[in-house]
């Protein structure tokens, strides 16, 4: 009988994993080897029963982060949506009063043609439009009085447009509210009133009449 307790001393402690208990089934063993044998395979049991625990606890683990991460990402999702787009107007508004004509931008539409050819993402439009120079229709009318004239090409380049810009949205100015001003030959926007105007206009009258011949019966 000594032997065959040696081999299955030796069975069992070489590798727990093996079926030494199942071979053993036709052997008569004795209490002590039955215990030994149990053991075994209690402990087998235990690391299997470990290692589904292990694995159970590491795939609840990940599932909570993705899920948790995925509701981080909803919520800031949901969050960017909820807020309110800036748009070009927001920043570099076209009129500083909706009730006011002359509170209009002075070459608006041509400055944010200008940036908008430039810069492709709506990020650097708006940062650039931020650091534009604003000027109303107002302001550069009541300026003009004061200095009674500006050279176009200093306008253009002062507003970072082309001087052709410049010159068709005077003229779109004058057009809409009133002759505000003549360009001469030196490429100068000379301020013009409405005095001004009716009085180039009794000149002229007077002069027709001037030049009439007299009629007489």
């Amino acid at each position: 009988a000594a032997p065959a307790h040696g081999n299955v001393g030796n069975n069992v402690a070489e590798n727990n994993n093996n079926d030494a208990p199942a071979a053993m089934e036709t052997t008569n063993l004795s209490r002590k080897d039955r215990q030994r044998i149990a053991r075994a395979m209690e402990q087998k049991e235990r690391k299997l029963m470990a290692e589904e625990a292990r694995k159970w606890r590491e795939k609840n683990k990940t599932q909570s982060t993705t899920s948790d991460g995925g509701s981080k990402t909803m919520e800031s999702s949901h969050n960017e949506e909820s807020q309110p787009q800036l748009s070009l107007e927001d920043v570099f508004p076209r009129r500083m009063s909706k009730n006011d004509m002359l509170s209009g931008i002075l070459f608006w539409e041509s400055i944010t043609k200008n940036i908008k050819d430039k810069n492709s993402h709506d990020e650097t439009i708006l940062s650039k439009a931020q650091q534009l120079p604003k000027m109303t229709i107002r302001e550069f009318i009541n300026q003009l009085k004061e200095n009674g004239s500006v050279s176009i090409a200093a306008l253009a380049d002062e507003f970072g447009i082309s001087v052709e810009q410049a010159l068709m949205e005077l003229e779109n100015i004058n057009k809409q509210h009133g002759i505000v001003g003549v360009i001469d030959a030196k490429g100068n926007f000379l301020y013009v009133s409405m005095e001004m105007i009716n009085k180039a206009i009794e000149v002229g009258l007077d002069a027709v009449r001037v030049s009439l011949p007299r009629v007489t019966g």
